[in-house]
């Protein structure tokens, strides 16, 4: 999706949390307060923003979302030219919802304006932070940090494998240099024996002589060729032995180290996933649990809260006492009476379920996160074993070929030693027929015709030799030209995981000093996001100077708890640039903070997106330039 610039953001909802029919708003850009009491809509107002910011998968988990009493609701948003309208409807009439249309995102993207863009009661980061839990998982779930690790990785296999490539190329380089220079001796040598031969031939008085003497010359000059050959041929045999027994060696690793199979492997991955589904399915029953007996309890809180206006008076005509466990009650929306007593203790039975429902909640998630992490490293060891039969298939093709090799020289060697054989009976039938004994010239020459086939028979295989090894050259500007690259990569993917892993940390650690100095936290020395994702309280120590003392995220005031949360939000908002893909940033309830303190909070994020949309009760007038107020009983029909 391309970044929004807008101008105006209108929203319609129906049939949303607890707006029954359709509600429509107009957001303009800056600083937007909906008004409205308790209980009256404002949080489904957020709900109905968070819908469009959902990702299919998440629907079951906001089934709250969709008004208890209706089958299907929406939410359209229109923005310049762009219209996007979602709709989360019940299946066949069940608690199962599914949602329906386009979002204002795709991917990774949802997750990132879901935790970082709405602040409200459901917002996991938020959570974490006001239970004081550990904020690691859901900080980084959607960083791309596993999946920058994996490419590095994979990378840093690749830049091994070239090394090794490098050190052969270099050692074929050093010997096509020794091969050169030996090459030019053998070259000088061959035009001096050619030279001598020539004088030699001067020195030749008698034809007959010199004819038979050429023949035997020749048979010997081509015994010296065989015999070169020969030795040439079973130096490639061993050579092609050694390989083939290397390649064997290693195969048989292979297959030690892929014992097991991959199908067993991708077999434990369809398991896991299947038990993650049964988890899942156990916690959506829980999140609609919870989500009733939340509501349920908040019902029975107000009740409690507002009982002396609801009291039923008494027959004398006095003053109902609340503290009378006997006083009847009427609940201010089915006008049924229930004694005091009794609305008490509903209410300690529904907050002790609503823990006990969370406490199950979170078991659950850590099994789910738990076989996560499983399903992680049996795709590891898939891969590893893909990489391993890619390897076992590259070694056969090259172990045939050096078998194929080792056969055709057997066959040439063969066929040498049969012709050497044969030029050794033509020679010594020769031999036996001269009567006189061979002349010194004969002698020399024959002795120079040897040393000429060898020195010859040299040439050649060396000038064969270095034209097989005249593309090292050429492959290894290559090989270094790509692993320059692998290099570069692998300095921009660890820049860019250490950016991830820390940016959050190291824009929170700065935005809430100076916010926390702002807003007047006096008791909080620091507050500091470690790099282990902890959230830790240092407040100055009764000691003296110079000494701290460590403090749980607990120890906060609400409103100090709340802040810290929201500037984490906003940490994440800039270090994943949030702000690129959709510029709203939500702040479900602001009646935590005092005036002052929430105008301080406003002027320090009011630069971070083009709209700011805050929720809370009439009558917290906020004195700033650009607000825009939207009563929300105004725009609901």
């Amino acid at each position: 999706m391309k970044s929004l610039e807008m101008n105006q953001i209108n929203i319609e909802a129906e049939n949303l949390g607890g707006l029954a029919g359709k509600t429509k708003i107009k957001i303009e850009p800056g600083i937007n307060i909906i008004e409205a009491p308790n209980a009256a809509g404002k949080t489904s107002i957020v709900g109905a923003f968070t819908l469009s910011v959902l990702s299919p998968k998440e629907a079951s988990q906001h089934a709250h979302i969709l008004h208890s009493e209706e089958a299907r609701g929406s939410v359209k948003l229109s923005f310049d030219d762009q219209k996007i309208e979602r709709t989360i409807q019940r299946k066949d009439k069940g608690k199962d919802v599914e949602i329906v249309g386009g979002s204002v995102a795709s991917g990774d993207e949802l997750g990132l304006i879901r935790r970082y863009a709405v602040a409200d009661e459901h917002n996991p980061v938020l959570v974490k932070v006001r239970a004081g839990d550990n904020l690691k998982e859901v900080l980084t779930e959607y960083s791309g940090v596993e999946e920058l690790r994996s490419e590095q990785k994979k990378l840093i296999g690749e830049k091994d494998e070239l090394q090794e490539k490098l050190k052969q190329g270099n050692e074929k380089l050093k010997k096509i240099d020794f091969l050169k220079k030996d090459l030019k001796n053998k070259e000088k040598r061959l035009d001096e024996l050619e030279s001598e031969k020539k004088k030699i031939r001067e020195r030749e008085k008698k034809p007959s002589e010199g004819e038979g003497e050429a023949k035997l010359v020749e048979l010997e000059g081509e015994i010296a060729r065989t015999e070169t050959d020969l030795k040439s041929i079973a130096e490639s045999i061993k050579t092609a032995e050694s390989l083939i027994k290397s390649r064997n060696e290693r195969l048989k690793a292979i297959e030690q180290r892929a014992a097991g199979g991959i199908e067993d492997t991708i077999k434990e991955i369809e398991g896991k996933e299947d038990e993650i589904k049964g988890l899942e399915k156990e916690k959506l029953e829980l999140d609609r649990k919870y989500s009733l007996k939340s509501s349920e309890l908040a019902h029975l809180r107000f009740i409690v809260s507002s009982a002396p206006a609801y009291a039923v008076p008494s027959e004398d005509k006095l003053a109902a006492l609340i503290s009378d466990e006997e006083q009847l009650i009427v609940c201010p929306i089915c006008d049924h009476k229930t004694k005091y007593g009794q609305i008490k203790a509903k209410q300690q039975k529904t907050d002790e379920e609503v823990k006990e429902i969370s406490k199950q909640k979170s078991d659950l998630e850590q099994k789910i996160n738990k076989f996560n992490r499983k399903i992680s490293e049996l795709n590891a060891k898939k891969t590893e074993k893909d990489s391993l039969e890619t390897e076992k298939s590259r070694i056969l093709h090259e172990l045939a070929s050096h078998e194929k090799m080792h056969s055709k020289k057997k066959e040439d060697i063969k066929a040498l030693e049969a012709r050497l054989t044969e030029l050794t009976a033509s020679r010594d039938k020769m031999l036996k027929k001269r009567k006189e004994v061979a002349s010194d010239v004969e002698k020399e020459k024959i002795k120079l015709e040897k040393e000429m086939a060898v020195v010859s028979s040299g040439i050649d295989r060396m000038k064969n030799e270095l034209k097989l090894l005249e593309s090292a050259s050429a492959d290894l500007n290559k090989i270094e030209k790509k692993n320059e690259n692998i290099d570069q990569r692998i300095k921009e993917l660890t820049s860019e995981i250490e950016e991830r892993e820390n940016g959050i940390v190291r824009i929170f650690n700065t935005e809430i000093k100076q916010i926390y100095e702002k807003m007047g936290f006096k008791k909080v020395d620091e507050l500091k996001l470690d790099k282990k994702f902890d959230l830790n309280v240092v407040r100055k120590s009764k000691a003296g100077a110079g000494y701290a003392d460590m403090h749980s995220v607990k120890s906060l005031s609400k409103t100090e708890r709340e802040v810290a949360g929201l500037i984490l939000l906003l940490s994440g908002y800039r270090a994943f640039k949030v702000a690129d893909k959709y510029p709203l940033f939500i702040v479900d309830e602001i009646s935590f903070m005092d005036p002052e303190r929430l105008k301080e909070f406003i002027n320090h994020i009011k630069e971070t997106a083009q709209a700011i949309i805050l929720t809370t009760i009439p009558g917290r007038e906020i004195v700033l330039p650009g607000v825009t107020h939207i009563p929300l009983a105004e725009v609901r029909r």
